[in-house]
């Protein structure tokens, strides 16, 4: 009977080892599980914070840079402002006419040169989808236009990275891609090579948001600025537009680089810094919109756009080059 006790008795003792020794394995296992997940996270977090330094820095510059360009637009004054002379009357009472007013001007132009920086944010998959931006825009003599779009995915891979430029002439489209999207200095570039392509299209003419009276729906804000003396300085202007009319060529074009409905927008928003003779410095688009993509299987995310983009030469010979064929 002793013995069968002892028997017991070293049994037990053998199970609650092996109990121990499973429960450190197990702590080991979730502290390195631990460990890991905060290297992970570190990195993660290590580069989120690298991109938004980035952009911070980039927005800062352009900001810096907006400043100087009403700065130079306007007649230097000194002293206060002379309380017997009367003050410059606005060009402008209203922030759809002044809106209108200067996109007509920027459209109207013989050739203009623009450049941008933007993102986008979206969820898809039950992931958040962030994708940084920049691009340019260059109307030539001949009536032609020129477009480049670097587009750089940040956390995710659903391949949304891309480089591409855009050449309309002639109500014909051509394309060519580029290669190693890259950021550089808190600018999205790539590589581009060889000559372009002409590419099947629906469309006769560039693809665009167009800001015009009859796309406007209202005003959410206007106002406008005076330096010392009285003269008007700059005016800025936020304004709603259709959200149908003032998309037929860029949701189409949206739907042919990639899209597989047409994209459909719950909110399209511009605003506009504009001197005082009623030229366009800069505008900025914040843009919501559903569009279908096909990445592995068919998405629909709810994207959420703004970029900003600054006139760098109106009525210029632009600093682009011509695209090669």
């Amino acid at each position: 009977m002793e013995s069968k006790r002892e028997e017991i008795a070293k049994k037990l003792d053998k199970f609650a080892f092996n109990i121990k020794n499973i429960d450190r394995i197990i702590a080991f296992m979730v502290a390195l599980f631990i460990i890991f997940a905060v290297v992970v996270y570190s990195k993660k977090n290590a580069e989120v914070m690298q991109q938004e330094a980035a952009y911070n820095r980039m927005l800062a510059e352009l900001q810096a840079h907006q400043l100087n360009v009403i700065y130079a637009n306007v007649t230097p004054n000194n002293g206060e402002i002379d309380g017997t002379k009367q003050k410059e009357a606005p060009m402008f009472t209203d922030g759809v006419e002044a809106t209108a007013f200067a996109f007509e001007q920027l459209y109207n132009s013989t050739s203009y040169e623009t450049y941008g920086y933007g993102n986008t944010h979206a969820e898809a998959l039950g992931q958040n989808v962030e994708v940084i931006m920049s691009f340019k825009s260059v109307k030539f003599e001949d009536g032609s236009y020129f477009d480049e779009n670097v587009r750089i995915e940040t956390q995710t891979n659903f391949g949304q990275t891309e480089a591409i430029q855009l050449f309309w002439k002639d109500g014909k489209k051509y394309k060519r891609g580029g290669s190693r999207p890259r950021q550089e200095n808190g600018t999205c570039v790539a590589d581009f090579n060889g000559g372009f392509y002409q590419v099947n299209t629906s469309l006769t003419s560039k693809a665009r948001i167009e800001v015009r009276r009859e796309t406007i729906q209202f005003c959410k804000d206007f106002s406008f600025a005076r330096d010392k003396s009285g003269r008007i300085t700059y005016y800025k202007t936020t304004v709603l537009l259709d959200k149908v009319k003032a998309v037929e060529t860029y949701g189409k074009n949206i739907q042919e680089e990639g899209g597989t409905t047409f994209p459909i927008f719950s909110q399209l928003q511009v605003s506009c810094i504009i001197d005082r003779n009623g030229n366009l410095l800069s505008y900025t688009t914040n843009e919501i919109m559903t569009v279908t993509k096909k990445v592995v299987i068919d998405i629909s995310p709810v994207m959420n756009t703004e970029t900003t983009n600054f006139i760098k030469s109106i009525n210029q010979t632009p600093t682009v080059p011509y695209p090669t064929f």
